[in-house]
């Protein structure tokens, strides 16, 4: 069996709490912003860093195609202003949930893992597909 014809994990946030986004706890030192033109190459590098090697303008393009207005989301180490951390906003049309979204493409820079940085990406990317 390969991994396309395994099924997918289907993760629904509850309705009742989409009044109650998580929370955004970032450490100091970091900082949250939205993806900008000539970000790209330093996102290449952090998922590589993370282990998604492979990653340039063609790859990236169909995902670009999915994500929701300013839907992708960076934590930023202050003191060098680099990009460290990266979550997107995506529309996931599936027949089971034909409006459906999701926080895809996750990845930190191993140099600055456990700071919850991670979870502050996907806390704001949530947010935005609770507003959609």
């Amino acid at each position: 069996m390969t991994t396309s014809d395994q099924p997918q994990l289907h993760m629904i946030y509850p309705r009742a709490r989409l009044s109650d986004p998580p929370p955004i706890n970032l450490p100091t030192g970091y900082r949250l912003r939205l993806f900008t033109r000539g970000d790209e190459a330093r996102f290449y590098e952090v998922m590589a860093l993370s282990g998604w090697a492979g990653w340039d303008a063609a790859r990236l393009q169909p995902t670009l195609e999915r994500v929701l207005p300013a839907g992708w989301f960076f934590a930023v180490h202050q003191a060098t202003d680099q990009i460290v951390a990266s979550a997107m906003s995506l529309h996931n049309y599936h027949a089971l949930h034909p409006f459906g979204g999701e926080i895809g493409w996750i990845a930190s820079d191993p140099a600055h893992r456990g700071r919850a940085l991670g979870y502050a990406v996907c806390a704001v990317g949530n947010i935005q597909l609770m507003r959609r």
